[in-house]
C-alpha cells in the first residue's frame, strides 16, 4: 500500500505568503493614491478656470499618474518574481527533507532549480499560449492608463470642473474605494478595484510556482510515481473542475492522483495544493539506495542525484555519485548494519554472558562508505543499556 507525502508547506504558511503579497500590492497602490492626492493639491485645482487652463492641468495630472503607474509596474514585477522564487524554494526544501528521510543528503540552496521554474513561468514556457509576465503587467498598466484617459475625456465632454474630474481620478486609483452602479455605467469595465488584476496575477503565479516546482522535483525522483491533487474545498468557492481533479481516479493510481507528466496547472486565483504518491515502503526505498551506493545500477537514483546536483537530469551521474558519497545519510549505513545484525541473537548472547555480539555490532558501526555511524551507534547503545538494565533486574 502506497503512502502520500504532503509537501511541507502548511496552509498557514501559504496564507501568510498570500497575505504578505496582498498587503504589499495594496501598499503600492495606496502609495499611488497618496501621490495623486499630492499632485491634485499642488495644482491648486479649483472649479472656476478657463478651458485652456483646465486642459493643461488635466494633461499634467494624467502624465504624472501614468508615470507613477509605469514605475509601480517595475516594482510589482520584481516583487512577484521574488515571491515566486520564495515559494519554489519552499517546495525544494520539502523535497530535500524527503530525500534526507530516505537516506540521501544534499547541501546547498538549489537556486538553479527555482530559477528554472520561475523562468519557465515568467516567459510562458509552461503555458499552451504565448504569454510573458512583463507583457501581462504592462497590458494591465495600459488598461489603467486608458481608463484614466477616458475619465478625463468624458469629464471634459460633460463639462465637469477640473476639481470634479480630479476627484474621479482619485477614486479610480484608490484601492479601497467601492465603485457603485452609477460609476460602472459612466466608466464601463473599471468598477473593479484598481489592484484586482495585480492581486489576481500575483496569487496565480505564486501558486503556479508552487505546483510547477512540485512537478519538476517529482519527475526527477524515481520513488515518486504520482501527484495527488488536493482541492481547497473552500465554502461555495471551489469550482467543479477542482472537485473533479481531486476525486476522480482517471489514471488508476487512486482518487485525485495524476502521473507526474500529466499534472495540470491550477486556474487563476487557485488555492489547490498537492502531495506525492509513493507506492514503495520506506524500507524498500532504503534497500534500493543502499544497493545503489554499493555499486548496483540504478538509473533513476543516478538521475535524481544529477538533478539535485545541478538542476538538470543527466544520464551519467557517476561523478556526482562520487562527490556526494560522504554525504550519504547514516540511514543507508544502518540499513547495511541491520542486514547483518539480529537483536534476538544478540540478546541470547547477553544471557550467556557472551560479549561477542556486542563486539560484532561495534565492528559494524563503520558503514559502507567508511563513515562512522555515530548517531545510530548511540541509538544502539541506548537500546543495549535498556536491555542490560532489564537483565540485571531479572537477575536481582
Amino acid at each position: 500500500m502506497g503512502k502520500f507525502l504532503e509537501l511541507s508547506i502548511p496552509d498557514k504558511l501559504k496564507i501568510e505568503y498570500k497575505k504578505k503579497q496582498t498587503d504589499t500590492i495594496r501598499k503600492q497602490y495606496k502609495s499611488i493614491l497618496n501621490d495623486v492626492k499630492s499632485q491634485i493639491n499642488k495644482l491648486g485645482l479649483n472649479k472656476d478656470v478657463s478651458s485652456e487652463i483646465k486642459k493643461v492641468q488635466l494633461q499634467t495630472l494624467e502624465k504624472n499618474i501614468n508615470k507613477v503607474l509605469s514605475k509601480n509596474s517595475e516594482t510589482f514585477e520584481s516583487n512577484i518574481l521574488q515571491s515566486m522564487t520564495n515559494m519554489s524554494q519552499k517546495v525544494i526544501e520539502s523535497n530535500k527533507d524527503f530525500l534526507d528521510e530516505i537516506g540521501i543528503k544534499f547541501n546547498g540552496s538549489f537556486s538553479n532549480v527555482s530559477d528554472d521554474v520561475v523562468k519557465s513561468i515568467r516567459f510562458g514556457k509552461v503555458y499552451d499560449k504565448k504569454w510573458y509576465l512583463s507583457e501581462s503587467i504592462w497590458g494591465d498598466v495600459k488598461s489603467k492608463q486608458n481608463t484614466i484617459n477616458e475619465i478625463i475625456s468624458k469629464g471634459i465632454t460633460e463639462n465637469k470642473s477640473t476639481y470634479d474630474i480630479a476627484k474621479d481620478l482619485e477614486k479610480f486609483v484608490n484601492p479601497n474605494s467601492k465603485k457603485d452602479w452609477k460609476w460602472s455605467k459612466v466608466y464601463p469595465g473599471s468598477a473593479k478595484k484598481i489592484d484586482y488584476n495585480a492581486q489576481r496575477l500575483a496569487r496565480t503565479l505564486e501558486n503556479h510556482a508552487y505546483q510547477q516546482s512540485a512537478i519538476v522535483c517529482a519527475k526527477a525522483n524515481p520513488f515518486i510515481e504520482g501527484i495527488k491533487w488536493i482541492s481547497a474545498f473552500a465554502h461555495e468557492r471551489t469550482c467543479e473542475l477542482c472537485k473533479q481533479r481531486a476525486t476522480e481516479n482517471a489514471y488508476g493510481l487512486g482518487p485525485g492522483v495524476f502521473p507526474k507528466d500529466k499534472v495540470p496547472l491550477d486556474h487563476p486565483n487557485g488555492l489547490c495544493t498537492m502531495s506525492y504518491y509513493i507506492p514503495k515502503s520506506m524500507d524498500k526505498i532504503g534497500e534500493e539506495i543502499a544497493d545503489w551506493f554499493n555499486g548496483k545500477q540504478n538509473t533513476g537514483i543516478d538521475n535524481l542525484v544529477s538533478f539535485m546536483s545541478d538542476g538538470k537530469i543527466k544520464n551519467n551521474s557517476q561523478a556526482y555519485k562520487n562527490n556526494i558519497s560522504k554525504n550519504i545519510s547514516n540511514k543507508v549505513h544502518l540499513n547495511e548494519i541491520n542486514k547483518q545484525f539480529d537483536k534476538k541473537e544478540f540478546t541470547s548472547g547477553l544471557l550467556k554472558n557472551d560479549n561477542l555480539p556486542f563486539k560484532h555490532y561495534e565492528a559494524l558501526k563503520y558503514g559502507a562508505s567508511g563513515n562512522y555511524v555515530e548517531k545510530y551507534y548511540d541509538d544502539f547503545l541506548k537500546w543495549y543499556n535498556k536491555i542490560d538494565d532489564n537483565l540485571k533486574e531479572g537477575v536481582n
